[in-house]
C-alpha cells in the first residue's frame, strides 16, 4: 500500500474515529480525507473524496456493516474495504460480504498498509 493514500473512516463511535484517525495520521503520514457516522455519510464521502481505502468500524446503528461493505463495492471508484472490530464473528461475516480485509482493534494501525 502507498503511505500517501486517500482514506475514509466510518463508524458509530466518534471517539474511536478520531482516535484512528490521529494514528494513522501521526504514525503513518496517511491522508484521512473523512469520517462518516452514518449510511448515507459514508456513501456520500466516499463518493465525493474517491478514498482508495475505507476503513469501517463497528456500531453503525442505521445499517449492518455487510449491507455497507455490499453498497461500498459497487461504487464507481472500487475503494479497498477494510472492517476493523473487535468481533471475532464479524471477521467470517466481513470477508463474506466482500470486504477486502480485516483487522483486528488490538493491532496497530501499520497492518492497514499490509492488506
Amino acid at each position: 500500500r502507498r503511505a500517501d493514500m486517500d482514506i475514509l473512516i466510518a463508524g458509530g463511535n466518534a471517539a474511536s474515529r478520531n482516535a484512528l484517525a490521529l494514528a494513522l495520521k501521526s504514525m503513518l503520514a496517511l491522508n484521512i480525507v473523512g469520517q462518516a457516522a452514518d449510511e448515507e455519510t459514508t456513501m456520500c464521502l466516499a463518493r465525493s473524496t474517491l478514498a482508495q481505502m475505507i476503513v469501517l468500524d463497528e456500531g453503525f446503528v442505521d445499517v449492518t456493516l455487510n449491507d455497507l461493505i455490499e453498497k461500498l463495492q459497487q461504487l464507481e471508484s472500487r475503494p479497498d474495504v477494510i472492517v476493523l472490530s473487535s468481533q471475532y464473528e464479524a471477521q467470517e461475516a466481513a470477508q463474506s460480504a466482500g470486504a477486502d480485509g480485516f483487522v483486528w482493534k488490538a493491532t496497530s494501525p501499520r497492518d492497514l498498509l499490509v492488506l
